[in-house]
């Protein structure tokens, strides 16, 4: 049963534009400010017993181990821990649970170091492609990434990429499965008259730390690959020079994408590290609404100026919001993408 108020949809286009919201923010500012409030009076007034102490700060390897952990817990046939989801910040590992009396006596029992964790209400939520299919794709002007298009829908190009010497281009998995044949344009029409056989899907990917495909060019396909991105007709080759480190991804920095629909949008990182078990995230990034996406979005290049992040796969979307309303974006590190499927971005 969804508790939380989340769904996750991805950026293929095919359903209603991907929006999400969390469920509460507002609410949950006022009791904060009113939780604030009331213990400041109390510490005036002067209170029996002691708060109990915030999580201490700890080094990233003793964080890393008890994500590590969690993680190992929660992936267990059966689960070990009614924990499935939480974010891994840079002193404290935030897990968001139904019961924290229960989580806190589970994880007690397997030896996990509570001083590090910080309980919070439990939120759930489901992954949904934004895929469309060739009936459902309407024409759209050309901006932001191309797009691209397989039997299963409609996406977007991310990076420039090459694999065992072969070039091509990084997408997100979920658009396409391995083997799939891959055309650069519109699917309008049948055949559609505006697209070009591009080449074939190598390498597909979906599991709970990656969804990223590589797609390779075929010998026919007139242009090489790019170590550019395409924004808008004024800008048709944004280059892209460097990449985000592992260790980066920092909450308040900026991220953004070259949707084919959505086009050049920005927002700032909420989580830099958000693992949720029954959704198959691990270790994604999460961002505010101003960088959003819709159907027809997913697999877009992540990149901040000239520098790579990782590879857009969908949205938060709640539940409760028959709108569907986007709140936070989410990418997959450009490490993983690489890492699983065995390609490497082009830069300039």
């Amino acid at each position: 049963m969804v508790r939380s108020g989340f769904a996750l949809r991805a950026g293929i286009r095919g359903s209603k534009p991907g929006r999400c919201r969390r469920v509460g923010v507002g609410a949950f500012s006022r009791s904060v400010v009113a939780c604030a409030g009331m213990l400041m009076m109390l510490a005036l007034l002067g209170t029996p017993g002691r708060a109990a102490p915030a999580p201490q700060a700890s080094r990233l390897d003793e964080l890393l181990a008890v994500d590590q952990k969690l993680y190992e817990l929660a992936t267990a046939q059966p689960a070990r821990t009614s924990v499935h989801a939480w974010s891994l910040r840079a002193d404290r590992l935030v897990a968001y649970v139904d019961s924290a009396d229960q989580a806190r006596a589970e994880l007690s029992r397997v030896g996990v170091d509570l001083g590090k964790i910080e309980f919070a209400p439990a939120r759930e939520h489901h992954f949904k492609p934004l895929v469309c299919t060739p009936a459902d794709c309407v024409e759209e002007p050309m901006r932001g990434g191309l797009s691209w298009f397989s039997a299963r829908g409609q996406c977007t190009t991310g990076f420039g990429a090459t694999r065992n010497g072969e070039d091509g281009f990084l997408s997100a998995g979920h658009c396409a499965p391995t083997g799939a044949d891959v055309f650069i344009g519109d699917p309008i029409g049948d055949p559609p008259e505006d697209a070009t056989f591009y080449g074939t899907v190598e390498r597909s990917v979906r599991r709970f730390d990656t969804d990223a495909l590589f797609a390779e060019k075929a010998a026919s396909y007139p242009s090489e690959s790019r170590g550019w991105i395409y924004l808008s007709s004024a800008e048709p080759r944004h280059e892209i020079t460097s990449r985000e480190p592992r260790s980066g991804y920092e909450e308040g920095s900026r991220s953004c994408i070259a949707g084919f629909f959505s086009g050049f949008k920005c927002g700032q990182i909420l989580d830099g590290s958000y693992t949720d078990v029954l959704n198959g995230l691990r270790d994604v990034v999460l961002v505010d609404d101003g960088m959003c996406g819709v159907p027809g979005d997913s697999g877009a290049p992540v990149f901040d100026d000239s520098k790579a992040m990782g590879i857009f796969t969908g949205a938060l979307v709640s539940v409760f919001d028959p709108a569907e309303r986007c709140q936070e974006a989410v990418y997959v590190k450009l490490f993983r993408v690489e890492d699983a499927t065995g390609a490497e971005i082009i830069t300039e």
